[in-house]
């Protein structure tokens, strides 16, 4: 699944983490793409680390969210809003 909790309120997703919980204890694998990192570190017990279409890392969320990583996402959502104020104007 690519990004099942989007657009899902908050009851919603934690229903449907429950769910692909479940899933995992009644044997099931099963394979999605989060980029909530709060989602996928309660959920995934493999993390796979993807930059540009190739895999920069793979193992247990322990191994691969290090403060490296976590620096880069915040580098990249900062630049992110960064370009949007820029490009967009504010609507309030």
């Amino acid at each position: 699944m690519h990004e099942p909790t989007t657009y899902l309120d908050l009851n919603r997703q934690a229903e449907l983490m429950g769910m692909m919980r479940q899933m995992q204890q009644n044997g099931k694998t099963v394979i999605t793409v989060l980029h909530d990192l709060n989602a996928s570190l309660s959920l995934l017990r493999l993390l796979n680390r993807h930059e540009k279409g190739a895999v920069m890392a793979q193992g247990t969320p322990d191994e691969v969210m290090t403060e490296e990583l976590l620096r880069m996402c915040l580098i990249w959502m900062l630049s992110f809003i960064a370009i949007l104020s820029v490009t967009h104007r504010c609507l309030f």
